[in-house]
């Protein structure tokens, strides 16, 4: 596995990922939801909360409540594994961002189950009802 990438982002790069980010998820056409599809929104439905998209061309998009991440997936016997992943490095004292630490997850019903680089979860996203 790729270990998460991370790179310093200047207020620029910043504002160039998040209007991309914004610009892609206005032009991404609907999807068919199956059941234990990964495909989709999984967490808050505030932008601004820790949230993940999986999209079918195999692309992840999300931010985990204050730094935005993006990268790659693939489902391999039933379990989403995540590469060339990077993010942004904004400081956010005072709250835990562990989106950060994903390396694969599974879905379990309505919910994705994030798991370290360990195999250890670290996390659940529910479906997002605006899926």
């Amino acid at each position: 596995m790729t270990p998460l990438r991370r790179w310093n982002a200047t207020p620029l790069a910043l504002a160039a990922l998040t209007v991309t980010t914004l610009m892609l998820a206005a032009c991404t056409p609907g999807h068919t939801l199956r059941p234990g599809s990964p495909v989709g929104r999984w967490g808050d439905a505030d932008d601004h909360e820790a949230h993940l998209t999986l999209e079918e061309d195999g692309t992840a998009l999300g931010h985990d409540g204050c730094n935005s991440f993006g990268g790659q997936w693939d489902l391999v016997n039933g379990t989403v594994i995540f590469d060339d992943m990077y993010t942004t490095l904004v400081a956010c004292p005072g709250d835990e961002y562990w989106l950060g630490g994903m390396d694969s997850a599974v879905v379990i019903g309505d919910a994705l189950h994030v798991l370290d680089d360990e195999g250890h979860e670290i996390g659940v996203l529910p479906r997002s009802a605006a899926d």
